[in-house]
């Protein structure tokens, strides 16, 4: 799947809860906003598996942050993934070796 962009599922719950909070702007229903984003040749949605959830529980190197950025590290390193993003925390978690991730 190189080359194409990924999501981890977590994130479709956060971009809801961000904007239930109204801490982002969607223009239209989060559900209507997901689904117009998926539609193809949308990206490839990593769902939360057993593996991941052991994983991000288990994250090597002490990486404690909240519980979506620890599923969405654990997605990326079982998947293989490069993570873009401009968390610091997880942009120091890759510069330690950890993960893969570029800031973006």
């Amino acid at each position: 799947m190189s080359g194409r962009l990924r999501l981890s599922v977590i994130t479709f719950w956060e971009i809801s809860l961000l904007a239930s909070r109204n801490r982002l702007q969607l223009g239209k229903p989060a559900a209507t906003w997901i689904a117009d984003s998926l539609t193809p040749p949308g990206p490839h949605v990593d769902p939360l598996s057993e593996k991941i959830a052991i994983e991000a529980g288990e994250l090597p190197g002490g990486f404690r942050s909240d519980p979506a950025d620890q599923i969405i590290v654990a997605t990326a390193r079982i998947t293989g993934a490069t993570l873009m993003t401009r968390d610091r925390r997880i942009l120091d978690y890759a510069a330690a070796g950890y993960v893969n991730a570029l800031a973006g």
